[in-house]
C-alpha cells in the first residue's frame, strides 16, 4: 500500500497528520496513506485524526514494551506514550472544531486551557 510524506505539512492534511504523530520516516511506516485519508474523513480536523491515529497505535503496541536478547535490551515507545500524545492532540483539536446545529454554523469559539 502507498505511503507518502512531502516533508511539508502545509501541503496536505495527510502530511499534517503524519507530522503530528511523527510518521515521517519511510523506513518505519506507521500508517498507510489510505488509513490516514479515512481518519481525515471521519474526524473533525487534523488534530482529531492524529489523536485517533495515536489511539490505534497504542492498541497495536499494547502487548510490546521491551525486548531482551542476551545482554541486549530494547525499550519501545509504548502504548502509554501514544495515549498521552493522543490526549494532547485531542485537547488541541477540540479547540479547532466548528459547532453546528441543523446545518447552521454557530457563531461561538471554544477555548481549551
Amino acid at each position: 500500500m502507498p505511503w507518502s510524506y512531502s516533508g511539508d505539512p502545509a501541503t496536505s492534511n495527510r502530511d499534517a497528520v503524519r507530522f503530528l504523530i511523527q510518521d515521517v520516516d519511510s523506513t518505519k511506516q506507521l500508517f498507510q496513506d489510505a488509513e490516514l485519508d479515512w481518519l481525515l474523513l471521519k474526524e473533525a480536523n487534523v488534530y482529531m485524526a492524529a489523536a485517533q491515529a495515536c489511539d490505534f497505535q497504542a492498541a497495536r503496541q499494547s502487548n510490546v514494551k521491551s525486548r531482551r536478547v542476551g545482554s541486549l535490551s530494547i525499550d519501545y515507545f509504548g502504548p502509554e506514550e501514544w495515549k498521552r500524545r493522543g490526549a494532547a492532540l485531542r485537547a488541541r483539536g477540540s479547540a479547532h472544531q466548528v459547532l453546528t446545529a441543523g446545518g447552521i454554523v454557530l457563531g461561538c469559539t471554544i477555548t481549551v486551557g
